[in-house]
């Protein structure tokens, strides 16, 4: 998910935006202080992601399984091969992205014997990360080496089928190069809306086959020409698409609070017509649950949280507290059991 793509009006998936001032205007400032200042600031930006392990209301066992409907493994049944490239646009750190590859990772390790029996190993996957918030890129690097090792970061020479993971410091509107699966969760403000992501994903995600191949030139090439991949082998392109929608109808406070004069969510029957009405097939529909969310709220401010006890007296301290106490009262007041999150499985 897209941390600070754009700064819409705060809502859960693209938070109040809470950096610490560090100005060295006053007269009085020393260089010391303005070292501590910054420190401070730096520290508190980690701390606002700390707790969370994705930046949206999922829980592991629910991850798991959406990434089991992206079927990032060979279907011997159906005669498809392993896609080989997955992009995530607006990863934040990648969580969903790492877990996808450490997925396939496995897989590749079980099927290894087959391999040593004499049959081809399967192309290597292709993970890419898409984000512009430098800090949560470099966290998902670090992530990416400490559990798939030296194959991160994109190392297109090893020739096993272990997957590769890269993080790209871009915009995801920027972002035109193919690829097999594509994940957005919670970022198509960073595309314009709804209906543009679900556009913009239609462009970029292509069906694959044994015998087809994406180019891995840089983010913003035009896409090469569509391979025509046989019937018998070809697999559909799938995309993860996480979106906000209204529960119930919401009382104005709700959207006034979340929203202000940005673009309004409707109910998730609009939300999968809209999918429909831009030429997606709806395969899988499922929605956080009220365990999800109340963890991700809580986990969103409690690393600041504990940052504003451990740094009471810290400059703009007292301006955080008050952004954090009144998200948690719009949250308890206003949308909670009313705004809603839904995963959808897209093919084409």
């Amino acid at each position: 998910m897209a941390a600070d793509e754009q700064t819409p009006t705060p809502t859960p998936t693209n938070p109040v935006p809470t950096t610490m001032a560090t100005s060295t205007s006053t007269s009085n400032t020393t260089a010391g202080n303005t070292s501590t200042s910054n420190s401070n600031s730096n520290t508190l930006s980690q701390a606002k992601y700390a707790d969370l392990t994705f930046n949206s209301p999922l829980s592991a066992p629910h991850a798991d399984a959406l990434i089991a409907h992206l079927a990032l493994s060979p279907s011997p049944s159906a005669g498809t091969t392993t896609p080989t490239s997955v992009v995530d646009l607006g990863c934040g750190w990648g969580e969903l992205l790492l877990r996808a590859a450490e997925s396939v990772a496995a897989a590749s390790s079980t099927s290894s014997s087959s391999s040593h029996s004499g049959e081809a190993p399967g192309a290597a996957v292709t993970f890419t990360g898409v984000d512009t918030d430098a800090a949560l890129l470099d966290r998902g690097r670090l992530l990416a080496a400490q559990r798939l090792g030296s194959n991160s970061g994109g190392d297109s020479s090893n020739a096993s089928a272990s997957p590769s993971v890269t993080f790209v410091d871009a915009p995801a509107s920027s972002w035109t190069q193919p690829a097999h699966r594509a994940i957005c969760i919670g970022s198509s403000h960073a595309l314009g809306g709804t209906r543009p992501a679900l556009q913009h994903l239609a462009r970029i995600v292509a069906p694959y086959s044994s015998s087809s191949s994406l180019s891995s030139s840089s983010a913003t090439s035009a896409p090469p020409p569509s391979a025509s991949p046989s019937p018998s082998t070809s697999s559909y392109a799938r995309v993860l698409f996480g979106e906000m929608f209204w529960q119930v109808s919401p009382p104005p406070e709700a959207t006034r609070a979340l929203f202000g004069d940005d673009e309004v969510p409707g109910s998730l029957a609009d939300l999968v017509a809209a999918c429909r009405d831009e030429g997606w097939t709806v395969l899988h529909v499922s929605v956080a649950d009220q365990a999800e969310w109340d963890d991700f709220e809580s986990r969103h401010r409690s690393g600041q949280r504990r940052w504003l006890l451990e740094h009471p007296g810290s400059e703009g301290a007292d301006e955080l507290r008050r952004q954090l106490d009144q998200r948690e009262h719009d949250y308890l007041a206003h949308y909670r059991g009313i705004l809603g999150f839904a995963f959808l499985i897209l093919a084409r």
